[in-house]
């Protein structure tokens, strides 16, 4: 029920837009902006196509000018066709939480906020280079807070339980005008509970090589970074430009490639403004990297150039692919020994609980699991599962993070591509996947399809006694194309003591009787 009450208190609240006493956007918030009204009070906007612009679309809804709360009554992609969203209309929220399952993703376009009041939730952007050619000039963001020129910056922005992955510039962004000092730069605005990750590398930016995740531009301040997670950005996870000041507190850095939390500048970019390189100003607390292949040697996991910056930081730790620790702060800048800012209110957690709470935490919330909890309150004697299949790749890993894999009842694993691995390396991969916690279930184990395709050479005895000591269960496909086990791993199987799950793989209501083959 938790989609729902969330719902009835965004509506039901009386007080109008910009008026009475600001209250937390979300119950229990904390960070910079979070006092905005955002829609409040106004009225509700109804999302009811999935085209990119037209009656019932999400453009037309953030193109309404006045208090609105916009909610969702359909659900899948939303194709910009390289047609970027904008906010220009003030108090507006964006309850992403609101669709049916899967929610909505936007693509091949940027959700851009140049105004004040805003909140977004539960929402993924994946711009992707939309076909575009390498170098092209298409750059897009995933969410950026960007004023135009002239204008005033953004403000009493909170983007909260968001997946921002696959833009061209940065996932996510605080922004503004380079020259027009603080008042033309984003401020008051909170990034929290967000997924930031993977970055395009080498796609169609201008620069060439450009995988970045967050950028907190020239000038802007009273910026928050609370509890998200950056995963295989190349760097800016996130950066401090100029006179730029932020609180980064309890988020997880994953595979960094050169540069964690950072600050550097080009100083070409500021020819004849030459007095707008202040140092920035960085509360750096609770946060855990986790260097990954792709991370240079020796890095950080904050790194300022003597003169650049001013940092206060406590309880950031983080290790190498080793498992060794690295080093808290590098490049000789200024330490403070108190923050120079921070939200009122905000308690950061330990360091040691970060990795458990983002990965638990962070990203856009499908209302699929809403719903599987509405369902199991009804029923007294089955219990419904949210989970999904899994794609086993050539390395042994799986296809999606752990972070979402967190958040389900069961975990199924299967191999899918590269069948033709030599011995060794199949079982090799096939283990590697078991030893990931989430696993519960190993799927059609050898990949057979009767005179379609052969098994692949496995050492099947390795995977079941490895399922044994896991305890994960191997399937028995009763598909008639799969049949998988054989009768033969089955009784092996039972020998060992491993355990067995039967599965109709049915795709359709008209297959639930394959479990007869079972």
């Amino acid at each position: 029920m938790r989609r729902y009450i969330g719902i009835a208190l965004l509506l039901a609240l009386p007080l109008a837009a910009g008026e009475g006493p600001r209250l937390p956007v979300i119950p229990g918030a904390s960070g910079f902006g979070t006092d905005t009204p955002a829609g409040r009070g106004g009225k509700v906007l109804k999302v009811t196509t999935l085209d990119a612009s037209g009656e019932g679309s999400l453009r037309a809804a953030l193109e309404t000018a006045g208090p609105r709360v916009v909610v969702f009554e359909v659900a899948g992609v939303i194709d910009l066709g390289g047609k970027n969203l904008r906010i220009k209309e003030p108090f507006v929220t964006i309850a992403g939480q609101t669709a049916p399952p899967p929610g909505i993703t936007i693509i091949k376009g940027s959700l851009y906020i140049g105004t004040h009041d805003v909140l977004v939730q539960h929402i993924r952007v994946r711009p992707g280079d939309a076909g575009k050619p390498k170098k092209s000039g298409w750059s897009p963001d995933g969410i950026s807070t960007f004023n135009e020129a002239g204008q005033p910056g953004s403000h009493h922005v909170v983007i909260d339980h968001c997946s921002c992955t696959w833009a061209v510039d940065e996932n996510l962004t605080a922004s503004g005008q380079r020259h027009e000092g603080r008042a033309g730069t984003a401020h008051q605005v909170t990034f929290s509970n967000c997924i930031i990750a993977e970055c395009l590398n080498d796609s169609s930016h201008e620069k060439g090589k450009h995988s970045k995740g967050t950028l907190i531009h020239d000038h802007a301040r009273d910026i928050a970074i609370i509890g998200n997670l950056y995963a295989c950005n190349v760097d800016r996870n996130p950066v401090l430009k100029p006179d730029a000041g932020a609180v980064v507190v309890n988020n997880l850095i994953f595979n960094p490639g050169k540069g964690a939390i950072h600050s550097y500048w080009t100083p070409q970019e500021y020819v004849g403004h030459e007095d707008t390189l202040k140092p920035c100003a960085l509360s750096a607390v609770g946060n855990v990297c986790w260097q990954g292949a792709d991370t240079v040697k020796g890095l950080p996991l904050i790194s300022i150039a003597a003169g650049k910056g001013e940092v206060y930081a406590k309880d950031n730790v983080g290790q190498d692919v080793g498992g060794k620790p690295i080093t808290e702060v590098g490049g000789d800048p200024k330490i403070l020994q108190e923050s120079p800012f921070w939200p009122e209110g905000l308690k950061p957690i330990p360091s040691g609980d970060v990795p458990d709470a983002v990965l638990k935490n962070a990203g856009a919330f499908p209302a699929q699991r809403d719903e599987i909890d509405r369902v199991n309150a009804r029923l007294a004697d089955i219990a419904v599962l949210a989970g999904i299949e899994v794609d086993v790749l050539e390395d042994g890993t799986l296809d999606l993070p752990d972070s979402a894999l967190a958040r389900l009842d069961i975990v199924i694993a299967a191999v899918h591509s590269k069948f033709n691995l030599p011995r060794a390396r199949q079982t090799a991969r096939v283990l590697a996947a078991l030893d990931n916690p989430h696993v519960k279930i190993l799927a059609h184990p050898l990949g057979r399809l009767i005179d379609q395709r052969d098994p692949y050479d496995i050492d099947m005895l390795a995977v079941i006694r490895k399922c044994k000591a896991r305890g994960v269960a191997l399937e028995v496909n009763a598909h008639p194309d799969r049949l998988d086990l054989t009768d033969v791993y089955c009784r092996m199987a039972k020998d060992e003591g491993a355990r067995l799950a039967i599965d109709s793989d049915a795709h359709s209501v008209h297959e639930f009787d394959n479990l007869v083959h079972g």
